[in-house]
């Protein structure tokens, strides 16, 4: 993965392991904000793995990621693979939006809408360890 101005080589190591806990050591600007990325320490100085910043541009590309990966779109998944196995009553995959500055990173913010009781559907999953959950 690269971005705008391109990435360090030690940003280069960083695993999809890291971009999803935020430890991936790329201190890049995101396409949105709402981060903790003002008190990043500078480019290049961590290794990836190795400290935590709750990052957008992480999360961001991650999300890049899983569309590379699978060849489909995250939200589509989002409702096949959750909204829909879980019987979540108020999801509208209409809601559901890529965004962000395009001009300061080439990754695009995932914006998911969820309702608190279809996310208390996913809680209930993950209680479940994944086991037993009816739908609908």
């Amino acid at each position: 993965m690269d971005d705008h101005g391109g990435l360090m080589e030690i940003e280069r190591r960083a695993t999809v392991r890291h971009l999803l806990t935020a430890r991936s050591g790329v201190y890049h600007d995101a396409s949105n904000s709402g981060d903790d990325s003002d008190s990043a320490p500078a480019r290049g100085s961590q290794e990836p793995g190795s400290y935590f910043l709750y990052n957008n541009w992480d999360f961001n590309a991650a999300g890049a990621a899983f569309e590379l990966m699978t060849g489909g779109e995250i939200f589509d998944a989002l409702m096949t693979d959750l909204a829909e196995p879980l019987g979540f009553e108020d999801f509208q995959r209409s809601r559901q939006e890529k965004r962000g500055n395009l001009d300061r990173s080439i990754y695009p913010a995932y914006h998911m809408w969820l309702s608190t009781r279809d996310m208390a559907r996913v809680g209930q999953l993950m209680l479940q360890e994944g086991i037993g959950m009816a739908t609908g």
